[in-house]
């Protein structure tokens, strides 16, 4: 009889067990149920939804395009609940990451106005010379901007609005095959010697890691190191040129200035002749 009742109690207390679990599990779908319902229509709601993309900066590229990939980036859901266009949970290091990858785009910010607009703010590189293969290359350039960053392929441009840079390297896009402070002097020499001696440099060659030699359009090449200040650079070059016996000095009718060595300068009016050494006679050395 004792045996019998404890094997009903024991199942009373299963059954019970067996509808608390039931009725708790219940409650948990219930509230899970409200919550995906509350998320689903609340990322839904029209003050919450973005449905303006503004885009702002730049000069070249498209803004029509970037609004384009903005919107595509837009489109669609989170795990078929939150839409992406909801304005607190919208994909926003995903388009900076997608705008940044236009080769052309620089810098990316994006701003949140109010909580239907995007603003897409970005900054283009800005071209300062081309990296060629040689310097008479038209096919093949790569844009640099002044950190000597190559971002872009160019197209076939003649002219010296730019200046050609070149090295040992084939170019080729992403790469910096020139520093900041090497584009920084090179690019500085360039625009002092056209603004003060109208010498065009079309080419700028690195030699090694401190030296360029400068193509000059009309004939003639200049050289300098980078260890010593451009302006010093400079002043050698304008006392060379201001001296009665150069003052015939101009692109064309020299062979090569020499500005590597401090105040001896060396000068080269022969053309076609390229080793100093084996053609002393008609190179000439300056102490300024």
């Amino acid at each position: 009889m004792l045996g019998r009742k404890r094997v009903k109690v024991r199942k009373r207390r299963s059954a019970n067990a067996l509808t608390r679990q039931f009725f708790v599990g219940f409650l948990f779908f219930m509230v899970f149920v409200a919550v995906i319902s509350a998320i689903w229509y609340g990322s839904r709601l029209e003050p919450l939804t973005i449905v303006k993309v503004n885009v702002i900066g730049g000069d070249t590229v498209s803004h029509d395009e970037i609004k384009s990939l903005v919107e595509s980036e837009l489109e669609g859901e989170y795990y078929h609940v939150v839409p992406k266009r909801f304005s607190w949970t919208y994909p926003e290091e995903k388009i900076v990451n997608m705008v940044e990858s236009l080769s052309k785009v620089k810098e990316v910010r994006l701003t949140h106005p109010d909580s239907r607009t995007v603003e897409v703010h970005f900054v283009e590189y800005n071209p300062v010379a081309l990296w060629c293969q040689t310097r008479d290359s038209l096919e093949g350039c790569i844009f640099l901007d002044d950190t000597g960053y190559a971002f872009s392929p160019a197209p076939p441009l003649n002219g010296n609005a730019m200046p050609r840079y070149f090295n040992q390297d084939t170019p080729t896009e992403g790469q910096n095959p020139f520093t900041y402070e090497f584009m920084r002097d090179t690019l500085n020499f360039t625009k002092a010697t056209r603004q003060n001696f109208n010498f065009v440099a079309h080419g700028i060659e690195k030699v090694g890691d401190d030296e360029a030699f400068f193509e000059l359009h009309g004939g003639g090449q200049i050289k300098i190191t980078l260890r010593e200040p451009i302006d010093s650079t400079l002043e050698n070059l304008r006392v060379l040129l201001g001296a009665p016996e150069f003052a015939h000095i101009s692109p064309g009718n020299f062979e090569y200035i020499d500005l590597r060595f401090g105040d001896k300068v060396f000068v080269n009016e022969v053309k076609g002749v390229v080793d100093e050494e084996l053609n002393a006679t008609s190179t000439s050395e300056v102490a300024l």
